[in-house]
């Protein structure tokens, strides 16, 4: 098959640039026909090039909303889609979500979106959010199907955003494992890899260490993003410096998971994070908060611990836990493989993507 990916940044790798990236690959390795759009230079280009994956960047594809950027890019993925001729079209993101079903609707291919949390809708308020809903519901018939990533976000299209039943697909998130790697007892070390940037919530997440900065936890946050020095500031402000450790975007982060004893997400929005499922196939107890799909991924008390939104004393009520039983992280990342060995698997996730393009 002639398949194309789109998605808006290129600039940086989160969850969904992993998600196109992994799947790309495996698309590659099938020898199927693969082609990824997006933004014209970052990162992310860098490492579909390096993997032998064409790409074709788009300058004017971007995050924030442009007319006439906007309007260009409608008009060279509409003139690259015609002269390309793919059997099937995957977006992902916002931007390229909407620009992509706009696009594709004059051209004969094989439209899916799949949706990586709804945070637009999810955090927008008021005439906004009205707005958005209704961009969606419209932009839900131009494609054939509307990819959910996790069962909340399945919930959230159908009775919420009112997409119908029979243009909506669950193929829950799966990653690639990572070997786990025994640590000893010791001081407890957490690991949270995210990108700076809302929908994480930061503030909690600090304010929960700073009420326990006495007790015997380091933190290595990995990523990049626009609030990086606001972040760095609260952390200094809040005397946190010689534990919370900021280490930027780094290429490979399988040794930063086998070195932790627990992985940290506290965010307002998510879908079915990658970082929560890459700990999960590692062997991580995992503390997250209550939004999205990932009470899907934690069970409290058996792999984890949910937290509720902006709970900072619960945050540090369950740090506390695992610093004061630490037995309990053995037994909670065992608790997590089998979790993800059931369910979440790369494979698993990859061959149900392809036996749904094989339907078109």
């Amino acid at each position: 098959m002639k398949i194309v990916q789109v998605i808006t940044r290129s600039d940086t790798i989160g969850g969904a640039q992993k998600y196109v990236l992994d799947v790309s690959k495996g698309l590659k390795k099938d020898s199927h026909n693969i082609t990824i759009i997006s933004g014209s230079s970052g990162v992310f280009k860098e490492k579909a090039c390096n993997e032998g994956i064409d790409f074709y960047g788009i300058d004017s594809l971007k995050r924030e909303l442009s007319f006439f950027d906007d309007l260009k890019t409608l008009m060279i993925l509409f003139g690259f889609l015609l002269k390309k001729r793919p059997d099937i079209v995957s977006l992902h993101s916002i931007k390229a979500g909407l620009l992509g079903r706009l696009a594709c609707s004059l051209t004969p291919s094989t439209v899916y979106f799949t949706a990586h949390g709804w945070s637009h809708i999810r955090q927008s308020k008021g005439y906004k959010r009205k707005l958005y809903l209704q961009i969606e519901r419209y932009l839900s018939k131009l494609c054939r199907k509307v990819i959910c990533v996790s069962k909340n976000d399945m919930a959230f299209a159908e009775q919420v955003i009112g997409i119908k039943k029979d243009r909506l697909c669950l193929i829950q998130n799966g990653v690639k494992e990572i070997k786990n790697k025994k640590r000893a007892l010791g001081t407890v070390k957490l690991v949270s890899i995210v990108r700076f940037q809302a929908p994480k919530d930061f503030d909690t997440l600090l304010d929960s260490l700073y009420q326990i900065k006495d007790k015997a936890w380091e933190l290595d946050i990995l990523g990049d993003g626009t609030d990086i020095a606001k972040v760095r500031q609260k952390i200094n402000h809040l005397g946190l410096a010689n534990k919370v450790r900021l280490l930027g975007f780094k290429e490979s982060v399988d040794e930063y998971y086998q070195n932790a004893d627990a992985v940290v997400l506290i965010s307002h929005s998510e879908g079915l994070p990658m970082s929560l499922l890459e700990g999960m196939s590692c062997s991580k107890l995992l503390i997250a908060s209550d939004v999205g799909g990932i009470d899907e991924l934690i069970i409290p008390e058996w792999n984890g611990f949910l937290i509720p939104r902006d709970d900072s004393h619960y945050l540090s009520m369950c740090i506390t836990a695992i610093i004061n039983s630490p037995e309990i992280i053995e037994q909670y990342g065992a608790n997590s493989k089998l979790h993800f060995d059931s369910t979440y698997s790369f494979e698993k996730m990859y061959y149900k993507l392809l036996d749904l393009y094989k339907e078109e």
